[in-house]
């Protein structure tokens, strides 16, 4: 049973089918690693317990795998992540814009191809009833927590957050235009792009280290 957090359970419910809900309630909340752990524990009381053997093999599936060939392999996995978090809430529209941007970045990525598929699917029909458990409502309200982030933002920016809205959109679409041109070779037009990114948000300091990285390679270039 997971601390803190109280979840229905049947008049006929096994010790496994309690581990899987453990584990289901762990996957919404957006720790797989715990879920992991209760799936494999229904599964040692259970062997044949289906619903358990699934979901790890949903899990093994949501591993990130990274292209040894791809320069930019920690960011596409940063947004690959965020992706599959809200996924696992149920979030599927959202799952799918992190996807998209990162497919920006890696538009032959497989993985990321299948999971945009799977999100596009999902999203127009109704929540997976894979990881649809009998979930107490607190449970639900706990899946639901990342509105916490949005709310601290609504209280920073009070006045201006339908403008800074617009600009983080701006500032997100023309840093990941400069990661394609980059990957493309094109350096002069993702040193372009980054500076604009710098002039919009002169803290993104991602964009910062990009730039100066490019720079010193079309200086190197130019050297040779």
């Amino acid at each position: 049973m997971l601390a803190g957090v109280v979840v229905f359970s049947d008049p006929g419910e096994t010790p496994a089918d309690a581990h899987y809900m453990s584990g289901l309630a762990y996957y919404r909340s957006g720790d797989a690693a715990k879920a992991r752990v209760e799936f494999q524990k229904a599964i040692e009381v259970e062997k044949q317990h289906t619903g358990s053997a699934k979901m790890l093999q949903v899990l093994d599936s949501e591993a990130f795998t990274a292209d040894p060939a791809d320069p930019f392999n920690g960011v596409i996995k940063e947004y690959f992540e965020k992706g599959l978090e809200h996924f696992r809430r149920g979030e599927k529209d959202k799952a799918l814009q992190e996807w998209e941007r990162a497919l920006k970045i890696s538009p032959s990525n497989k993985q990321l191809l299948c999971f945009c598929g799977l999100a596009s699917t999902s999203v127009e029909k109704k929540e997976n009833p894979v990881i649809a458990g009998k979930i107490s409502a607190k449970i639900e309200e706990k899946a639901g927590s990342g509105d916490n982030e949005p709310k601290k933002q609504k209280q920073v920016n009070s006045g201006t957050e339908p403008k800074n809205k617009i600009d983080e959109k701006k500032v997100s679409d023309l840093y990941y235009e400069g990661l394609k041109a980059y990957k493309l070779g094109d350096l002069r037009k993702a040193i372009k792009i980054w500076e604009q990114v710098l002039l919009l948000d002169p803290g993104l300091s991602k964009a910062r280290r990009n730039l100066e990285n490019a720079k010193k390679q079309l200086v190197q270039g130019e050297q040779k």
